[in-house]
């Protein structure tokens, strides 16, 4: 019988490979976020309108930040934390929309911090359904997205 993190790294690993061979004319959506459940849950559930491109780490996904991006979901309790990673790619690439997605900010300093930046959306991590999620991305001001 195959352990929990088989099964993760086996899902993990498929979902590379679908989303390579995926149609290039769907919106691109990165996901950037430390925990691998997440980036297969939403792998899982956006595949169908979205290529989704998963990261675990603001270094692995910088090679790939493109302004022809729909948008970037940022887990803001990472290392770095997810503002220092907001404001590296917002210096970079200021009209791509960045949509906080995490389950617990930090403390309300930090809330109150990220409150003010010129965010694209803010999702609590299982308080919202994923077609909430794809309306908030429908409604984003419309790029090239592939």
């Amino acid at each position: 019988m195959k352990s929990i993190q088989e099964i993760r790294q086996s899902l993990w690993e498929s979902s590379k490979i679908s989303d390579a061979s995926r149609k290039i004319d769907l919106p691109c959506l990165m996901v950037i976020d430390d925990h691998p459940d997440i980036l297969i849950s939403l792998q899982f559930v956006l595949a169908d309108n979205y290529q989704v491109l998963c990261y675990s780490s603001y270094e692995e996904a910088k090679p790939e930040i493109t302004e022809n991006l729909l948008a970037i979901l940022l887990d803001i309790k990472m290392i770095p934390d997810g503002k220092t990673i907001f404001h590296k790619i917002h210096d970079q690439f200021p009209n791509l929309p960045i949509i906080f997605h995490s389950s617990y900010p930090g403390s309300h300093q930090i809330k109150k911090e990220i409150d003010h930046l010129p965010h694209a959306g803010y999702f609590i991590k299982g308080n919202y359904t994923v077609l909430e999620l794809q309306e908030h991305l429908q409604r984003l001001p419309s790029t090239k997205k592939s």
